[in-house]
């Protein structure tokens, strides 16, 4: 499986864009379809990320805004079921789910990654 939950503490500096070498639309128009048929996702993002002393080198990261009331791990059980049959053999994807209240909410959906 190529996903793996993004873990990011409190208080890290994180940068968040457009991606610079965005990956190929049918694989992110795939992860939209997708995460459009899953109870719990309100949005679903592509933006470019990099998370200061917790990632190596920025990386294009999906980030899922979920209901307050979603089951988080539901969720991710979900997605990964599915992802592992849109991403290419070898492609990494960290996925961030948050809530749509988060923080970081806002400076996400600035980056217009939305899929």
């Amino acid at each position: 499986m190529a996903m793996q939950r993004l873990s990011i503490p409190a208080g890290t500096p994180l940068l968040i864009g457009a991606p610079a070498r965005p990956m190929e639309g049918h694989i992110s128009a795939g992860i939209g379809a997708l995460t459009a048929s899953i109870d719990g996702i309100v949005e679903a993002h592509l933006p470019q990320m990099f998370a200061v002393n917790v990632m190596e080198e920025p990386a294009q990261v999906l980030v899922l805004l979920l209901r307050p009331d979603a089951e988080v791990d539901e969720v991710i059980e979900q997605l990964g079921a599915a992802l592992s049959g849109i991403l290419p053999d070898g492609v990494h994807l960290d996925v961030w789910p948050i809530q749509t209240n988060h923080s970081m909410a806002d400076d996400v959906r600035r980056a217009g990654c939305m899929v």
